[in-house]
């Protein structure tokens, strides 16, 4: 990793996109806060820890929490933003829609499947793997 970080990519039309105006000033920040933070990694699937989020969005954890509920909102509804099961997060298509991945590569499909296998095993992670198609094994 350079002293620049890791590097994130996003489309560009996301901020464009309806559904993404639709959210609040302050859901859309914490998103993009998310998707473009170190601890993400290719998959969009990781241990969230909220105090680090609100601190760098620059927001009371309340507010995070907020944000996340709105994100996350239960019940879900069919196209949520994000899945949320304790501190387990998935950001729902920050792979599919990331320009710089692809898990038809056999190199970038081994390094989402390293980075699931180093998550707890929960309904979300089973969840993630059927949503990409990936063995359990």
């Amino acid at each position: 990793m350079s002293r620049r970080g890791v590097y994130r990519s996003v489309y560009s039309v996301l901020l464009d996109d309806p559904d993404f105006q639709r959210l609040t000033p302050r859901a859309r920040h914490v998103l993009l806060t998310m998707r473009t933070s170190r601890e993400i990694g290719i998959a969009c699937i990781w241990l969230l820890d909220r105090t680090s989020l609100a601190r760098r969005a620059g927001y009371a954890l309340a507010e995070v929490d907020e944000a996340l509920t709105e994100l996350a909102p239960t019940p879900a509804p069919r196209h949520p933003w994000l899945y949320l099961q304790g501190d387990l997060a998935w950001l729902r298509n920050g792979l599919r829609h990331d320009p710089t991945a692809n898990l038809k590569n056999a190199h970038h499909r081994t390094h989402v499947l390293r980075a699931v296998a180093g998550l707890p095993a929960s309904p979300l992670v089973a969840r993630f793997r059927q949503y990409y198609a990936l063995s359990a094994t």
